[in-house]
């Protein structure tokens, strides 16, 4: 009986990744109950079918073959392998954007840690601010670094604006970078409710104008720092390219050179106001919880501060290149939010490329699944692609 349970609880969790819920698909209390057992069931695809097998051979060899046990273990193994070789699938699609052969190893998504820290070493917790702790950073560098100064990847992680910290996300792609010779910047942020925006962005461009005039004593070459950053990472992490040299975002270092040489924004929020109606009845929902939560009030109260914030509002040809990815799977940020923003910065003139996933539960790219390899692969290799260019 215990088995069977365990069967049919693992055929729920399989289908909550399989199942495509879209943000607006449940109501807005439950989008995040929703896509806690999603993305586990993603992210661990490959060793969850593995699992149900065995758990399927387990209670056929105990001769309970008459009971729904083994049936529900089979299923569950079946939604599992679907969900990795969709991932697979996502992989190659990837892989092929960044003009890289689209083969993917046949055991991609069996480990299950962050990366190894294999040929990198780490300096922690420099201050890059006034604000204390959350004014930190973390450099990831190669443990043997080549010479001359060498690109740089800053980091700025998600969270909903209100968690979340350095060395928790994006790991696979930093120690990739590091091994690759890269010089990666993983920073902490002022988060809400205590702070308010535009704290974040105040930081993130205060942590690009440290790395500028900091990063040649590590390696870094200044003239070739590239951004990144999932979620509300993906958020911070555009507006900085967008809004460098904006002085309002730059209190007390107005005048400095906080511009990027490129960047790639993952399932990111790009407009606050949703002025193309993508939430639907959870619009009003999504306002308020920002309100709540990190926005310095409601709309109505500082309208001017809400489209500031807002990198879709701020788009501009003269920008360095960009990459956006999203996945269909995203409970938390739709992903024509990210086919909104590409069209919208393509009709400004920026150099922008869009991939979107079949897959891709929100925050795929934090373990190593068969998508996140892919994505290590294809991120490094543009990246290095842009890097490259005179």
């Amino acid at each position: 009986m215990i088995a069977a349970i365990l069967s049919a609880l693992m055929l729920l969790h399989a289908l909550t990744g399989l199942v495509r819920v879209r943000p607006h698909g449940v109501p807005g209390h439950a989008v995040l109950a929703w896509w806690v057992p999603s993305f586990f069931a993603q992210a661990f695809a490959l060793p969850n079918a593995l699992v149900a097998l065995a758990l399927a051979a387990w209670q056929w060899r105990g001769g309970v073959m008459a009971t729904p046990g083994p049936i529900l273990a089979l299923l569950a193994a079946t939604a599992s392998l679907a969900i990795h070789l969709r991932h697979r699938k996502d992989a190659r699609t990837l892989l092929a954007a960044a003009g890289l052969p689209p083969r993917v190893p046949l055991l991609a998504g069996l480990l299950v840690t962050p990366g190894a820290k294999r040929g990198t070493r780490k300096i922690a917790n420099l201050s890059y601010g006034p604000h204390g702790k959350p004014n930190r950073l973390d450099l990831i560098l190669p443990a043997d670094p080549p010479p001359g100064p060498r690109p740089v990847l800053l980091h700025v992680h998600g969270g909903g604006w209100i968690v979340g910290k350095k060395n928790e996300q994006a790991l696979p792609l930093l120690r990739e970078m590091a091994r690759r010779g890269w010089v990666c910047v993983d920073i902490d942020y002022r988060l809400g409710p205590k702070h308010r925006f535009p704290a974040m962005i105040e930081d993130v461009l205060r942590a690009v104008h440290w790395t500028r005039d900091n990063i040649v004593q590590h390696g870094g070459d200044p003239a070739r720092v590239f951004i990144t950053g999932g979620s509300a990472g993906g958020h911070l992490s555009s507006l900085a390219l967008l809004a460098h040299d904006d002085p309002r975002f730059k209190p007390g270092f107005e005048t400095a050179d906080c511009s990027l040489a490129g960047g790639v924004h993952l399932y990111g929020r790009y407009d606050f106001l949703d002025r193309e109606a993508l939430w639907h009845r959870n619009h009003q929902a999504m306002i308020e919880w920002e309100a709540q939560w990190f926005m310095p009030g409601l709309p109505d109260a500082d309208a001017d501060i809400w489209e500031a914030g807002c990198p879709i509002a701020r788009l501009r040809g003269d920008s360095p290149p960009v990459w956006l990815i999203h996945g269909c799977h995203d409970t938390l940020i739709p992903c024509e939010e990210a086919e909104a923003m590409a069209r919208r910065w393509r009709e400004a003139g920026g150099d922008v490329q869009l991939t979107v996933i079949s897959g891709g539960q929100h925050a795929w790219d934090i373990l190593t699944s068969a998508v996140t390899w892919g994505h290590v692969q294809a991120v490094a290799a543009w990246l290095e692609r842009q890097a490259a260019r005179d």
